[in-house]
């Protein structure tokens, strides 16, 4: 049972960035979407059975044009042929997102001015804790 709620969070993460986009007047189509580390756990250089890499591919299978920003994992290239680098300025492209989605909470991320230039936040592991509990622009899982 634990196996299949492992599997199948990648779709339910990506279908409440669907929704919260959607409460935010923005399709997931066309939209653009930074996801915010890509490691298996934080602050390693591991992506083995990283959840992110199934939200990248289940956002891209959505429509939405997605970029990842990763201070340990430069470059992606995995076995089911997705091929990406990380943005080299994360806070411009933090800027560019219709969604930030934080899949994994790095502690080198300096969450306050991600939070302050974001249009929206998908916070899947409460990176932002009290600071975006009560802001309109974060959802939390």
């Amino acid at each position: 049972m634990a196996s299949d709620i492992n599997t199948n969070m990648p779709r339910y993460v990506v279908s409440r960035i669907q929704d919260a986009m959607n409460e935010h007047s923005k399709t997931l189509k066309g939209s653009k979407c930074l996801v915010l580390g890509v490691a298996y756990k934080p602050n390693i250089d591991d992506i083995r059975e990283s959840p992110a890499l199934d939200v990248i591919g289940l956002l891209q299978k959505k429509g939405a044009t997605v970029e990842y920003h990763d201070p340990y994992i430069p470059t992606l290239k995995t076995h089911e042929g997705l091929e990406m680098r990380s943005v080299p300025d994360l806070m411009a492209a933090v800027r560019a997102a219709d969604c930030v989605v934080i899949t994994t909470n790095h502690k080198t991320y300096d969450y306050k001015p991600i939070l302050d230039a974001a249009k929206l936040i998908f916070d899947s592991r409460n990176a932002l804790g009290k600071m975006g509990k009560d802001s309109p622009k974060v959802v939390r899982l």
